[in-house]
């Protein structure tokens, strides 16, 4: 299928066309500043203010920090390159988090742009929201300014041609999903397996609080050590924190209360990834065990293509 593009015909076109291209600017230029943020070089800071944005619904998060930066002190307050819609709009989850993480007093890295001292960000890259925001923008983008241009019918007096093989879009995209959560659990299970041989260091609880409700789970962040150099991580087990059951959330939350003592699991490989609770357990199977009904209901949805080509060819 051939898409030209054309300016817009309509009125409405125009309307959505101007709309998709601001959504798809403004969305995309956070985004490719976060990825330049990647190559700035980060010095010490401290959080000096930490709190949700004001108003009836809390949906943002506001963040001070102070740094050192040329020789001149400095202070910040972006957390992150983002769209401005997301920014304001961010779950409860990851308001919550973010928090537990940036309290005040805590010491942070602050990526720095080293053209110019006065900008920095906490957590350099590309946000996620962002990207579906500037997705969102060129799609509708297209939708204005593109066309697919009509074929005209090829007439003929040959004989019919023979049917092609079927092409089951439904079979692709279950075999792509069960292929997908095979290959994450499989990780999952190599990941949790490798960490019983991880090294231990001594760490501390900063943050812990039980998230309940829909999607029970335990917030939590701690600090550990690892050649001097400091680390901060979230997840006591191995692929993630997350529970279907609000006792499990409580419970995790209760046995890791802030300040307590912790041996920390680490990856030697990546000191960044650390665990309170190495090892396998039952969570780590539903990926897999989720991929074998979707890997079934691809081969039948295949195999009902093929029997009803098979109709049509008689």
């Amino acid at each position: 299928m051939r898409i030209r593009i054309r300016l817009p015909q309509t009125k409405n076109e125009w309307i959505l066309g101007v709309f998709a291209a601001a959504l798809t600017v403004a969305s995309g230029v956070p985004l490719i500043q976060g990825v330049l943020s990647l190559s700035w070089p980060k010095v010490d800071g401290v959080v000096t203010h930490s709190d949700f944005l004001p108003g009836r619904r809390v949906m943002g998060i506001e963040l001070g920090y102070r740094y050192t930066a040329g020789g001149q002190p400095e202070t910040g307050n972006r957390f992150r390159f983002q769209f401005w819609i997301s920014a304001t709009s961010m779950p409860g989850r990851d308001l919550q988090s973010i928090h537990g993480r940036y309290r005040v007093g805590e010491p942070v890295k602050v990526a720095v742009n080293p053209r110019d001292p006065a900008d920095s960000v906490l957590e350099p890259g590309p946000d996620f929201n962002s990207m579906t925001a500037f997705a969102m923008g060129l799609f509708l983008l297209l939708l204005a300014v593109g066309e697919v241009p009509k074929d005209d019918p090829a007439y003929t007096t040959s004989a019919a041609p023979e049917l092609e093989r079927p092409r089951s879009l439904l079979a692709t995209g279950l075999a792509l999903s069960g292929l997908a959560l095979f290959l994450f659990g499989a990780y999952n299970l190599y990941r949790g397996n490798s960490s019983v041989r991880w090294p231990s260091v001594e760490g501390r609880i900063l943050y812990s609080r039980a998230r309940i409700g829909p999607h029970p789970e335990t917030l939590l962040w701690y600090e550990y050590r690892v050649d001097n150099q400091r680390y901060v991580a979230s997840n006591y087990r191995n692929g993630g924190n997350v529970t279907p059951f609000d006792s499990v959330a409580k419970a995790a939350a209760k046995r890791y209360p802030v300040g307590r003592t912790v041996p920390v699991y680490y990856d030697p490989a990546n000191p960044q990834n650390a665990l309170l609770e190495p090892g396998v357990w039952w969570g780590n199977f539903v990926a897999l065990v989720l991929a074998l009904p979707l890997l079934a209901l691809a081969w039948l949805a295949k195999r009902y293509a093929e029997v009803m080509w098979e109709k049509k060819a008689r």
